[in-house]
């Protein structure tokens, strides 16, 4: 990550003294197998605290940037960074008109809980981002693509039903973007 704008300096702080791992966000940290991770069950309450991890991530971006006047990449590079930093792989943008899709390429196929994280991660980021509260749905988890549809709890809704109903991915946006114009 050369040419990125993230900084992963002090990510994380290893304190050798007590054997504790932190983050920026004063969050205690551990390193674990990724299988160890896998073999959860995602719950609620699991759900819930990557929703809020995420959302501290997104804060400490959202306080070291002034977000209006930054670009998308710089958006780009630091969930790429945070997403990379945590091991579950390489995150690229996508934008078609209002539409924002999170594609993530793992080095193996997801697990449910890894996920269920990641959804929620996700949407807890961007939310930190703004007023408003975003969410996130899976469009594709095949082999080593992870696809998310990320957007307002209404659109998200709405992308949900129209895949349900056989519709595209590419023609579900386009009707939401009908919607919103």
């Amino acid at each position: 990550m050369t040419d990125n704008a993230f900084d992963a300096a002090g990510f994380i702080t290893v304190n050798l003294d007590t054997g504790c791992i932190d983050s920026p966000a004063q969050t205690p940290m551990v390193v674990v197998p990724r299988e160890v991770l896998a073999s959860l069950a995602p719950s609620d309450e699991f759900l819930r605290a990557a929703r809020e991890w995420g959302s501290r991530r997104g804060e400490v971006f959202a306080q070291s940037v002034n977000l209006a006047a930054e670009s998308l990449d710089l958006f780009a590079q630091h969930i790429q960074g945070e997403i990379a930093l945590m091991g579950l792989g390489r995150a690229s943008l996508e934008v078609y008109g209002d539409a924002l899709l999170v594609n993530i390429a793992v080095t193996e196929s997801a697990s449910n809980v890894i996920v269920e994280m990641l959804v929620q991660f996700i949407s807890g980021y961007f939310s930190a981002q703004s007023d408003n509260v975003f969410t996130s749905t899976i469009l594709e988890n095949v082999d080593s693509r992870l696809q998310l549809f990320v957007g307002s709890v209404e659109a998200v809704a709405e992308m949900d039903a129209q895949l349900q109903q056989g519709v595209s991915v590419s023609e579900a946006i386009a009707v939401l973007h009908k919607e919103v114009a």
